[in-house]
């Protein structure tokens, strides 16, 4: 009995309460509401946004497959307007490698780096690396590029891309006339996936760059010993 009048009185008491303050209440209450909706709208229109840039993204490919060319431009529009969705950050990485392909490599760099900026954590982003020091790369910059790939096999050492980067190092390497540590990584990558055709392509530079460079030892004899009289040359004789 006792706790049935202790909560009628705590009622009363929170009656009176609202009572009095029902301005305050209705101002409040208005105000939660309009949050949640504009809560609401936002995540509304973040999947409208999403689902249209799925749409423009698909249309763009079909467009492309119908006239088997090339348009960058399409997938860069598609990119620009549909900025933070999936299917926009997927169009950025089409457009700059359509850029690659055709040849406008400071272009193609421009929105790979563009990519990496607006996206640095996407599950693409060593595809965009990649891509970034490929352009550095046939754009004739082989120490950009050079420092691009291995910092891409470093910085994502099982990504799919990372044989490839280590790959193109290793080019690099040879190029610049570095055949040891060329050797080196086409060994590694041959190693890693012997049956795969990057491993046995990487088998056979290594093979042909250990030619370059010469057996190590050219008999099975051991080596001769430093100071021994097979290092000393023969004294002339008149």
């Amino acid at each position: 009995m006792e706790q049935d009048i202790s909560e009628s009185a705590y009622f009363f008491k929170l009656w009176a309460w609202f009572d009095k303050n029902k301005k305050q209440v209705a101002w409040g209450t208005a105000g939660v509401v309009a949050v949640a909706a504009v809560v609401g709208f936002v995540v509304w229109s973040q999947q409208e946004k999403a689902v249209r840039a799925g749409q423009e993204l698909s249309s763009a490919l079909v467009a492309r497959s119908f006239s088997r060319t090339e348009s960058p431009d399409a997938m860069l529009k598609v990119a620009t307007t549909y900025p933070g969705t999936a299917a926009g950050a997927q169009a950025l990485l089409l457009g700059a490698g359509e850029l690659f392909a055709g040849g406008k490599l400071a272009e193609a760099r421009t929105q790979f780096e563009r990519f990496l900026r607006e996206y640095p954590a996407h599950p693409l982003a060593a595809q965009a690396h990649l891509g970034l020091a490929a352009s550095l790369a046939a754009a004739g910059k082989l120490d950009e590029a050079a420092n691009g790939y291995k910092s891409l096999a470093d910085q994502f050492p099982h990504a799919n891309t990372a044989s490839q980067a280590r790959f193109s190092l290793a080019g690099i390497y040879e190029t610049q006339g570095k055949l040891a540590p060329a050797v080196g990584l086409f060994e590694e990558i041959a190693g890693a996936d012997p049956n795969g055709t990057l491993g046995s392509e990487a088998g056979m530079r290594a093979h042909d760059l250990q030619l370059k460079l010469g057996p190590l030892v050219t008999t099975n004899s051991p080596l001769p010993k430093v100071g021994s009289a097979t290092n000393v040359a023969p004294a002339k004789t008149n």
